[in-house]
Formats: structure tokens, sequence, C-alpha cells
């Protein structure tokens, strides 16, 4: 993890972090794997994750999922599990802002 962005997630005062981004086999990969070792609870979202080649996407997530199923607390999953999880600390009336809308 660079020297700019570890302070910066740190200053945020939170251990769980989700993870989503491009190029899933190197950037995500590489971001997820330094978030463990530092310590972080790493939330996955797999299908907010993309590479140029498909299966470089998936071989990617597999090695994530070994990795983050091996750790306490720290998972894959998809956006809208993601937003049903968020929806349920949320207060009567606040819910139809995580509404999706077409």
């Amino acid at each position: 993890m660079n020297a700019t962005f570890r302070p910066t997630v740190q200053s945020f005062n939170r251990k769980k972090i989700v993870v989503v981004g491009m190029e899933t086999h190197v950037c995500v990969l590489q971001t997820c794997l330094d978030l463990i070792k530092a310590g972080f609870q790493v939330h996955l979202v797999a299908d907010a994750v993309a590479s140029r080649v498909n299966e470089n996407r998936n071989i990617a997530i597999d090695i994530l999922n070994r990795q983050l199923n091996s750790q306490t607390s720290k998972y894959s999953s998809f956006r809208e599990s993601l937003i049903y999880k968020g929806l349920q600390k949320c207060r009567p009336g606040k819910i139809e802002i995580f509404s999706v809308r077409p």
C-alpha cells in the first residue's frame, strides 16, 4: 500500500473496507491483499470489479475469495447484497435513498 493511501484510509477510523474497481487481477487484487495485511476487514463486491479479460477477473476473485474466507469477517458478495445489508441499518423513511430506479 503506498505511503499516501494508507494514512488516508486509516484517517477514516474504519476497519471494514468495501473494494470495487478495474483490472481485478492487478489493482484490485493487490489493494485487497495490502488492506488485509494492514489489518482491515475487506468486503470485495464481486460484480463491481472488472478486467479486460473475464478469465483474469474470475481467477483474481477466486484468489481473493480463498484469502478472504481464511480471515474473520471478510467476504465477497454482490452489489445488491451489499445494498440490502446496508438497508438493515437504515432508519424508516430513509430506505428510498437506496432504491434502484430504471
